[in-house]
């Protein structure tokens, strides 16, 4: 049974809150989240750097192979001081770049993991003193289970947004914008052709986000629930 002295209802005091909107001041509170990284903004400065090398590296990579292909068929590669590179060195020149390629993402998934763990490090820490100060009040209209949850479950959807979302948010948009802009220099027609699909792509991301962003808070709530559950009655 659980303890009388909590709420083990299947809603506590922050279930009927409005959803909040998107707004200005919404995203204002939500980019505090970041000042737990500023101590480390060194090793993600050095992981954004490695992220723009990796980023550069794979989009080189087919540009490379079809000079390979073009080797193969009797087109050697011309640079511009007059320097022929045969099928054998462009060849070698692909595996470097995929070596390098290895090395960078290697580098840039280390600092950026490095940079989440210690972040989300610092927010437990932050919210644990936070909760051990707060009135018996508080936990008496919140269950133990939906607090616990706030530390654990709840911080790991942030520590997700440093390491994954955030590091592939920069790695996807210099891609775009770097992609465009090569292949408008060589084919003007083929980059309108491909910024024609934005807009559906852009709509169907939207829909699908939604939809994924209510399962995500739905599953939080069931993960809180589940929480209460099993605390209260292993204290019981």
């Amino acid at each position: 049974m659980a303890r009388s002295g909590f709420n083990t209802s299947g809603n506590d005091a922050t279930a009927d809150l409005p959803k909040p909107k998107v707004n200005k001041e919404s995203l204002q509170r939500g980019l505090r989240i970041f000042r737990y990284v500023l101590p480390y903004r060194g090793k993600f400065a050095v992981g954004m750097v490695l992220l723009v090398l990796s980023s550069l590296s794979t989009m080189s990579f087919p540009w490379i192979a079809g000079k390979l292909v073009n080797a193969a068929t009797g087109k050697p590669l011309v640079l511009p001081g007059g320097l022929v590179l045969d099928i054998n060195r462009i060849a070698l020149g692909l595996f470097l770049v995929t070596v390098l390629q290895g090395l960078f993402s290697f580098g840039r998934i280390w600092f950026f993991t490095q940079v989440s763990e210690f972040s989300v490090r610092d927010i437990r820490q932050a919210l644990y003193a936070k909760f051990v100060q707060l009135p018996i009040p508080f936990f008496e209209q919140n269950r133990v289970g939906a607090v616990t949850s706030r530390i654990t479950s709840d911080v790991a959807q942030i520590q997700d947004s440093f390491s994954l979302t955030l590091a592939e948010l920069f790695r996807q948009v210099f891609t775009l914008v770097v992609g465009i802009a090569f292949i408008m220099f060589v084919s003007w027609r083929l980059s309108a052709f491909m910024l024609l699909t934005f807009p559906p792509i852009v709509l169907a991301a939207g829909l699908f986000g939604r939809k994924i962003r209510n399962l995500s808070r739905t599953v939080q709530q069931e993960l809180a629930h589940t929480n209460t559950i099993v605390e209260e009655t292993l204290q019981a």
